[in-house]
């Protein structure tokens, strides 16, 4: 079995790339983005090997997307015994044979979706040394854009990142950083993809599953996705299309824009990307937009926490593994980001 894991800032194009290599490789088992590779990279050998087919049932359970993987409750009850006793490492491949014989799919190689794994990439080295690494980067001024303006579904069906452009810059400067360090511990092991090449030219993205993936088959019909992540990702099996690299542009208040790039600085022109909205402007304009955006983001954000915490308590008598788990995984964030 091979494994690639798919890293990335939320909304930076990653489902696109992975609807692409269901298109073209046969030999890849694409899976949806779950949680449980970060929950069981979050303990122990011991304390992984130690949970009873119960309690492994209950780590399936405070997972809040293991659903899209499609397991009825009979299924997930019969993986949870068949695995139980087992290693993390054990149980992660379990899962996705399981993936495979569920959707009669096809292929040793597997690529895993979840962007946040690159801040445990201690854990996930020490227990998959032999992964393949790939990192899907796009302009932070796009990310902002399409994090402000996309509804979540998995909270109380507000903007992602509580509509708030500070937030979601803050989300794409961290992935950076982690980025940066892996880059400079795993060079040779990351392979790196640009949205903006990925959206608007097929020979790009295809060569990349080529050199990565092995030898292109004939076309399929994309990536399976789950009725709740088809509306997070309507465009997910589109073709390629160049106004989705430069839709920001046009689409974010030029004040905004501004602020954005005084904000990230010498960040932005690292990362391979100029200055739009500043070019030309003085510094008090440029100051006068910051000041603006970090006003409405205080704004944003109270309304934002407010929201969560009436949602999260109106679902805690219903689905308290859940609740928890976010929870914990807030808690756990705020360790990776320190």
């Amino acid at each position: 079995m091979k494994i690639s894991f798919l890293l990335y800032c939320a909304r930076s194009g990653s489902t696109f790339f992975a609807s692409q290599v269901a298109k073209w490789a046969e030999n890849v088992v694409v899976l949806p983005e779950f949680r449980l590779p970060q929950m069981l990279l979050g303990m122990t050998e011991a304390q992984c090997m130690a949970l009873s087919p119960n309690g492994l049932q209950r780590l399936f359970s405070q997972d809040i997307q293991f659903d899209n993987l499609g397991f009825c409750l009979e299924q997930q009850q019969l993986l949870a015994q068949e695995l139980s006793g087992r290693g993390r490492r054990a149980v992660f491949c379990g899962v996705l044979e399981a993936y495979r014989r569920t959707h009669g799919t096809t292929g040793s190689h597997f690529l895993v979706k979840n962007g946040r794994l690159i801040y445990q990439m201690t854990e996930l080295l020490d227990v998959f040394p032999d992964a393949n690494l790939i990192e899907v980067l796009r302009d932070p001024r796009g990310v902002v854009n399409s994090m402000s303006t996309t509804k979540t579904v998995y909270s109380y069906g507000g903007a992602m990142a509580g509509g708030d452009p500070l937030r979601a810059l803050d989300e794409w400067k961290q992935y950076r950083l982690a980025s940066l360090r892996l880059r400079d511990q795993r060079s040779s092991q990351a392979v790196k993809v640009l949205f903006e090449k990925l959206v608007s030219d097929d020979a790009y993205a295809t060569g990349l599953i080529e050199r990565h993936f092995g030898v292109r088959q004939s076309e399929s019909a994309g990536l399976n996705l789950s009725a709740l992540e088809s509306n997070l990702h309507p465009r997910a099996n589109a073709s390629a299309d160049s106004n989705r690299s430069d839709s920001w542009k046009f689409e974010l208040a030029e004040h905004t824009g501004m602020a954005i790039e005084a904000l990230l600085g010498d960040s932005l022109t690292s990362a391979g990307y100029a200055p739009y909205f500043s070019v030309n402007k003085t510094e008090q304009e440029i100051q006068k937009a910051v000041a603006n955006l970090r006003l409405l983001s205080r704004k944003r954000r109270a309304v934002h926490y407010f929201k969560t915490t009436m949602h999260w308590l109106a679902l805690l008598p219903k689905r308290p593994a859940k609740v928890f788990y976010r929870i914990r995984q807030a808690w756990r964030t705020r360790i990776d980001r320190c």
